[in-house]
């Protein structure tokens, strides 16, 4: 997972956590961080599922390839969140690599990991297929210009080193890049301020402190339920509650009014506080049930009914400024806080590559071209026009947000894989997407996420968390298996949508 490791978050806290290791980065001649000049096949950015499973099956095929990644050790999003009850939402079973020599030896200990298990999985996966011997570790590339006379990448990064490659393949995740909000008066608060994927290894002390929470996506819920146990007083900021699904249930199938009101039904009777309840679960849907993404809670609303909980509803009363003391809303109250944790989200899906200045044919930059009004273009959700040789996994136009991470990413790096293997074998040194078939792919994205609710309701599935951000379609909604058949069938069809030379 590439990332912004020059934001860290204020008062103190590393935006590294560096105490986090994965037991093997004394193996690597390049984790340290030191500048050094390479020459590749291919260049990786990012060392989560995507990253490895790549380095692995390109390494096995004997192509010359490194991993360049931010952080100390690998885990993508699961090296960067260590806030208190972080875990996944996919099960055990799926929610892994098919790497058969990783999958026979690693033993789960919880049916939803949580990031401690999901650290010590990339540990087991490192130690078995060693991955840090081809891993520039503590390292972020800052900029990528492709050369058209040599079809090569050069990429250059943040400590100096300097790699030429024929391929460069963005493994960067769909949440590279935090979101801080611009309320007035940030640089004013006194207190800790911790952004969710910033949030030290070691951890935060909450006894006896005031504490805040803002945001109530998935990442809001498992720190607000967790941080209700141990803080003195916790103040939760929310605009629209979320719809969480006991981690146990089993989905039902009816109308969906009918399903809303059923989880309304009994989320409400868990709630006795009536004020509480008619936010968190209030009778008249504010979307459609599933129109924002539910999470999975263990207790969130047991902890959020708790008498020295306060929830702030912002749809009534929005923060207005922070001031030393804590967070301002607009009534005028002062919400007194000693620690302010930020579940304000990211710039999903997209804004990873708006931190790396991407320069194609012509030195068309990329960052310009996804800004416009239409957003983001792609090509099967993996390759962009004017950006050749370069494709990216578990970003825009793929069923990223409609999949977990290993289900998805597995058969697109199958994808590159083989069609570097077929372009060596017809000694073709570039492809290229066209600019007719991102159009095209881009009206078949949009017309399959017209058809669900998702599509009529404002969140980062649709980039509205953003501000200035176009409303888009960022994900692909017709399912896994025909998206695997679309990107097959392309390569089955002689690359069609692409020009090779």
């Amino acid at each position: 997972m590439q990332t912004e490791v020059n934001m860290a978050p204020r008062r103190g806290l590393s935006s590294q956590p560096e105490t986090l290791s994965n037991g093997t980065n004394g193996t690597s001649s390049h984790s340290s961080g030191h500048p050094v000049q390479l020459d590749l096949d291919a260049v990786i950015i990012g060392g989560g599922f995507a990253g490895v499973y790549l380095l692995h099956r390109l390494r096995q095929e004997g192509f010359n390839v490194k991993i360049v990644e931010a952080g100390s050790a690998l885990g993508g999003i699961w090296y960067w969140n260590n806030y208190p009850g972080a875990r996944v939402d996919s099960q055990w079973p799926v929610y892994q690599l098919s790497i058969q020599e990783v999958f026979n030896t690693f033993e789960w200990k919880e049916q939803y990991p949580g990031s401690a298990e999901l650290q010590r999985y990339f540990e087991h996966t490192d130690k078995v297929l060693n991955i840090s011997k081809d891993t520039l570790f503590h390292t972020r590339v800052k900029a990528a210009t492709w050369n058209d006379d040599s079809h090569r990448w050069h990429i250059e990064c943040d400590n100096g080193t300097e790699i030429t490659s024929k391929f460069m393949h963005c493994c960067l995740g769909f949440a590279a890049k935090r979101h801080f909000p611009d309320w007035p008066g940030f640089d004013d608060f006194q207190g800790y301020v911790c952004h969710s994927s910033f949030w030290p290894k070691e951890g935060i002390d909450m006894r006896g402190k005031r504490v805040g929470v803002v945001g109530n996506g998935a990442t809001g819920i498992q720190i607000a339920q967790e941080s209700a146990k141990d803080a003195e007083h916790l103040s939760v900021f929310i605009r629209t509650p979320n719809t969480c699904i006991p981690m146990n249930q089993r989905p039902v199938d009816p109308s969906n009014r009918h399903v809303y009101d059923f989880w309304a039904r009994n989320v409400r009777k868990r709630i006795k506080d009536p004020v509480k309840r008619d936010i968190l679960a209030p009778v008249e849907p504010l979307h459609p049930f599933a129109g924002k993404r539910p999470s999975l809670e263990q207790d969130y609303y047991e902890q959020m009914d708790k008498d020295h909980v306060d929830i702030v509803y912002l749809r009534e009363t929005p923060i207005e400024k922070l001031v030393p003391e804590g967070i301002v809303t607009s009534d005028g109250k002062l919400h007194k806080l000693d620690i302010l944790a930020l579940a304000t989200g990211f710039d999903s899906l997209t804004g990873g590559f708006m931190e790396i200045d991407i320069k194609g044919i012509d030195g068309e930059v990329l960052n310009q071209k996804w800004s416009g009004e239409q957003g983001a273009l792609s090509y099967l959700g993996l390759s962009v026009n004017q950006f050749p040789n370069m494709f990216y996994t578990y970003g825009p136009h793929a069923p990223t947000a409609y999949g977990n991470g290993p289900s998805i990413v597995e058969p697109q790096c199958e994808w590159i894989l083989k069609t570097m293997q077929l372009m060596a074998k017809d000694g073709k040194t570039k492809i290229n997407a066209q600019a007719q078939a991102e159009q095209e792919w881009k009206k078949i994205t949009n017309d399959f996420h017209a058809a669900t609710v998702r599509d009529s309701v404002d969140s980062w599935y649709m980039g509205t968390n953003i501000p200035g951000k176009p409303r888009q379609a960022l994900n692909y909604a017709g399912g896994l298996t025909r998206y695997i058949d679309s990107i097959n069938g392309c390569q089955e069809k002689g690359f069609e949508g692409f020009d090779l030379s």
